[in-house]
């Protein structure tokens, strides 16, 4: 999914075209992988909620206040598991 297409589903939230998205990185069988499902709140922010598609354990929620911030926060959560552990290791030191 590329972020054109992430913006898209965004705004279809946000346009309460759809009462919400998800979002899922697909990954092979032998990985974990995890999705984020997106609502648009009353007062105008974004609720993001991190699980694993397969076992529906939800990881963690965010409220986000707008479009950019809601983009990076899902292209963060749906990044390879991989990149995020270099990610952590890079800021850990």
């Amino acid at each position: 999914m590329d972020k054109q297409e992430i913006v898209e589903k965004i705004q279809h939230v946000q346009n309460s075209d759809v009462p919400y998205e998800i979002f899922i990185h697909h990954h092979p069988p032998e990985e974990f992988g995890d999705a984020v499902k997106l609502y648009f709140n009353e007062d105008k922010t974004f609720k993001a909620v991190v699980f694993d598609p397969d076992t529906k354990e939800v990881f963690s929620e965010e409220v986000l206040k707008d479009v950019d911030r809601t983009l990076t926060f899902i292209c963060k959560a749906l990044a390879p598991q991989k990149v995020k552990f270099i990610l952590k290791e890079i800021t850990l030191t």
